[in-house]
């Protein structure tokens, strides 16, 4: 008889994009916010130059990559202890109208059979999904 795992400890997580051409939709992950019991962080590729990835991309302000961060990272700070903070992030982006080369993935879930430190699901897909 097949044994199902029994995954019953789920993570909430939304990959943060950089979109060099919005026509062409391809996005690059330079970090990622993970939630777990009203907690959020936030695992950032500090290097991150699109460049590097693809040749096609001639200019990249990293300025405006570290507005757009600090603007994340101090919403994500006004969520902290609440209830899905992510899909909190995710509308207030829409209410505020942010679009353009910078944007949030759809929150999706991961699952384990143990329950596991925030910090350690949140390095793990870091690595798994960012670099």
């Amino acid at each position: 008889m097949v044994q199902i795992p029994n995954f019953q400890y789920s993570y909430l997580y939304t990959l943060l994009r950089y979109v060099p051409d919005l026509k062409r939709n391809e996005p690059l992950n330079f970090g990622i916010v993970v939630e777990k019991d009203r907690e959020a962080l936030v695992r950032l590729n500090t290097d991150f130059d699109p460049r590097d990835k693809r040749t096609d991309i001639d200019v990249f302000n990293k300025e405006n990559l570290g507005e757009w961060i600090h603007y994340i990272t101090s919403e994500l700070e006004t969520f902290q202890g609440q209830t899905a903070i992510l899909f909190q992030l995710s509308n207030r982006l829409k209410i505020q109208g942010v679009k353009g080369q910078y944007q949030l993935s759809i929150p999706a879930n991961i699952y384990f059979e143990e329950e596991l430190p925030l910090e350690q699901v949140a390095n793990q897909l870091y690595q798994e999904l960012v670099l």
